[in-house]
């Protein structure tokens, strides 16, 4: 089978159970400096040389499984002026780990259950693009893959991949409620995030 969206499969993927949810890295990344720095607007950004960039048509899909997850959070990113769509999907070969409190995507190509759950979102240009890689640092590069939706298609897209030593991360699940609770104070009340249970979106 071709790399061309939309193509409808007869083997939808299922969800698994995350690793243990109980093993948590005490290292608080440097992550939060950078998410200051976009959340004030201040100085330029230019992509770092040895990240590639797909200059192919838009929209294009993106696959979400750690904070973008949150409409709030994907629509301030990106500077939304209404809600995000998003639909359930995931992705297979990969599974997630830990560094600090957020979550990393490592390949796990032949590895039984090697399926992530999250969304999908279209990426209207090459703008909104950079304000992704902005939010996510340098510690995660954009990576294509094919992304299943529940309805049987898949899309060939992109999504965020860890780019350091899994030496670094440790194991362990991203809960998107626990996540909106420490952020926010509360669980946001939003259709998408509700499908959330444990970082997977619910069937």
């Amino acid at each position: 089978m071709s790399d061309q969206p939309n193509h409808t499969t007869t083997d939808a993927p299922s969800a698994t159970t995350p690793d243990d949810p109980n093993q948590r890295s005490d290292r608080a990344p440097a992550r939060s400096i950078m998410l200051q720095q976009f959340l004030s607007g201040k100085g330029a950004w230019e992509p770092p040389a040895d990240v590639v960039y797909w200059e192919d048509k838009f929209p294009k899909p993106y696959f979400f499984y750690g904070s973008l997850m949150d409409p709030t959070r994907l629509s301030s990113v990106l500077h939304l002026k209404s809600k995000p769509s998003l639909q359930a999907a995931s992705i297979i070969g990969y599974r997630l780990m830990l560094w600090g409190p957020y979550p990393a995507l490592v390949d796990a190509a032949g590895q039984e259950g090697a399926i992530v759950r999250g969304f999908i979102y279209q990426v209207q240009n090459q703008k909104d693009a950079e304000r992704l890689q902005l939010y996510e640092t340098s510690n995660y590069e954009p990576h294509r893959c094919r992304i299943y939706l529940d309805d049987g298609t898949w899309q060939t897209g992109n999504t965020f991949m860890w780019r350091g030593a899994e030496s670094d991360l440790d194991e362990g699940i991203f809960d998107l409620k626990a996540w909106q609770l420490k952020e926010y104070g509360a669980v946001k009340e939003d259709e998408s995030a509700e499908e959330m249970i444990d970082g997977r979106p619910a069937k």
